[in-house]
């Protein structure tokens, strides 16, 4: 698994705890989940090929509503390879009794901020 990154750790079963059980998460070409069970599957499938694997948080600001956008950048190194990169990509979360209820995922942050209610 990637550094940094163990599934069954408490800093991911505290990570779990924000997820609503019926989470969905469009990841855009990473493809679409429907709960937490299918969001750590992916999550595993992305960690197999990758030697170490970070998210960075580079903004976050409240939407219209329940929304809220945030940009972040993954810094992946890839198994075997050694190439690394990093990928800006643009969220917005949908909050629902407090828990995340829904992630989309842009590489267009224009894109992402209208999604959110909100402006450059």
């Amino acid at each position: 698994m990637a550094e940094g990154v163990e599934a069954g750790a408490p800093e991911f079963e505290e990570a779990l705890g924000f997820l609503d059980p019926g989470i969905v998460w469009n990841a855009g070409d990473l493809g679409s989940t429907r709960g937490r069970e299918q969001m750590a599957a992916l999550l595993d499938d992305l960690l197999e090929i990758a030697d170490a694997y970070e998210i960075s948080l580079t903004e976050i600001r409240e939407g219209e509503g329940d929304l809220v956008y945030a940009a972040v950048e993954r810094a992946i190194t890839a198994k075997g390879s050694g190439i690394e990169t990093t990928i800006p990509v643009f969220i917005t979360f949908r909050i629902e009794n407090g828990l995340i209820a829904q992630m989309d995922e842009y590489l267009d942050r224009h894109e992402a901020l209208e999604a959110a209610g909100l402006r450059e």
